[in-house]
């Protein structure tokens, strides 16, 4: 480790060798700021394994030190070891929790755009080299890790009349983008707010009228999903171009939000076109079995989870000491979702070699083969069952027709077209008792409603 850090102090003295346009930080003295070497250690750590006697103390400490070379004449010494031995710093594995190298470096990115050169942006990495030895098994874990900060910029940039134009065009594009969103997620939440009313209105009537309550399915039927979708999607399209334009203004240096907003509302963009397709019927079908399905799948990846989460805390606790891919819960689950989906099997089996302890070889010889077994042959086949029972349902409904619920029935009972006057107008003209209440008027001018009362008013 000290031979790595004094070849990465070397590179760090020698940063503007690099392919890359980087520089140091400077000091108010115009002196380049040092690297910094932080160590995490245990207070006190006394072990004595030959008399199995130890004595430790399980508080942490913290102490930095820079890297500053040493002057031996007229050359620079840039030994790591003999830098630290000048200020007292010592090393104790036994002690030693974590190492860490910082230091910071400054950049200026230029980006191209159909190659065409835009803003230059100035950030500050602030770059931190970990080794870790938490675990204290002889292994160190290295890491690195990138902090950026944009930093306001000071040049000029010489470009010509188009670039300028396709600039403002590009930000006059956001704010067209924002102003759509907003004008449609107005208009579809409108629209969910009238089904909604609507719907108590109906729910009123079957109550007072006929004495019955409409079924949670027949309630459902107003309220549209895809309504749903397209206010998440313009919420999420709105946020995300606002994040876009305070990239574009220099503003913000959030690109993580940006990519995710902007990224989540194309996904829904995309999921939306799903409806149109639902026009026609060999599409329908498809649609109609993936929502009269999601209930039944679920309820069986609910029961699927229950022994997913157990094969996972199992190898984690069990295989985590032996096996990499069970280090932690998280690796332990993309693990066996790999396994589900038939990747790295051979890889996963022979992590755990024949050498190992015989016990765990066999228990993970069990515990692999009963997992791919039960989710391969068993579990995966039953859920595409469930997808199946209800694709052929579905093409049955198609050949045959699809059940009613009480409120489609009630509204077939209604003979007048929609454009029928009865529908936009309201008066007090008499209605012949035969045809139904949804297609009247009031009988009475009285407000007491009774059979024949308007349902659409």
């Amino acid at each position: 480790m000290c031979i790595q850090t004094h070849s990465l102090y070397l590179q760090y003295d020698n940063v503007s060798k690099s392919l890359g346009t980087y520089d140091y930080l400077l000091d108010e003295n115009g002196t380049k700021v040092p690297m910094q070497l932080c160590k995490t250690y245990f207070n006190e750590a006394n072990l004595q394994p030959s008399k199995k006697k130890y004595t430790f103390d399980s508080r942490v400490d913290t102490k930095c030190v820079p890297l500053v070379p040493l002057k031996n004449g007229t050359m620079n010494n840039y030994s790591v070891k003999d830098i630290l031995e000048s200020q007292n710093v010592s090393f104790s594995f036994e002690r030693l929790v974590k190492l860490e190298l910082k230091f910071p470096l400054m950049t200026i990115h230029l980006r191209t755009k159909d190659a065409v050169l835009d803003e230059p942006d100035c950030f500050q990495f602030d770059v931190t080299i970990l080794y870790d030895n938490s675990g204290h098994n002889g292994e160190v874990p290295i890491t690195i890790k990138f902090e950026p900060t944009t930093l306001e910029c000071h040049g000029h940039l010489l470009r010509d009349d188009d670039n300028k134009s396709a600039l403002g065009g590009l930000m006059a594009f956001d704010v067209f983008i924002i102003v759509i969103s907003a004008l449609s997620m107005t208009l579809c939440i409108r629209s969910l707010f009238r089904a909604q009313q609507l719907k108590a209105e109906v729910v009123d009537f079957f109550l007072k009228r006929r004495g019955k309550k409409l079924s949670v399915y027949d309630r459902l039927e107003f309220l549209d999903m895809w309504y749903v979708l397209i206010v998440i999607n313009d919420i999420v399209t709105i946020a995300g171009s606002a994040c876009k334009l305070e990239l574009e203004n220099k503003d913000s240096n959030n690109y993580e939000n940006a990519g995710i907003l902007l990224g989540t509302g194309s996904l829904f963009v995309w999921f939306g076109v799903l409806r149109y397709l639902g026009f026609f019927e060999k599409y329908n079908i498809l649609i109609l079995t993936m929502k009269r399905a999601s209930p039944n799948i679920i309820r069986f990846l609910t029961c699927a989870m229950f022994f997913y989460f157990g094969f996972t805390l199992c190898g984690w606790v069990v295989l985590g000491p032996y096996h990499i891919k069970f280090r932690s819960v998280s690796t332990a689950s993309e693990c066996l979702f790999s396994l589900v989906n038939g990747d790295d099997m051979f890889v996963t089996f022979s992590v755990i070699g024949e050498n190992a302890n015989p016990v765990i070889w066999y228990y993970s010889r069990i515990f692999l083969y009963t997992f791919i077994s039960l989710f391969i042959y068993v579990v995966l086949s039953l859920f595409i069952a469930v997808i199946m029972d209800t694709y052929e349902t579905i093409k049955y409904h198609y050949e045959h027709g699809f059940p009613k619920g009480e409120l489609m029935d009630f509204v077939e009972q209604c003979t007048d077209e929609v454009t029928s006057s009865l529908y936009q107008t309201e008066d007090h003209r008499g209605c012949d008792t035969n045809i139904f209440c949804c297609c009247c008027q009031r009988k009475n001018p009285d407000d007491i409603p009774n059979e024949y009362t308007s349902l659409i008013r």
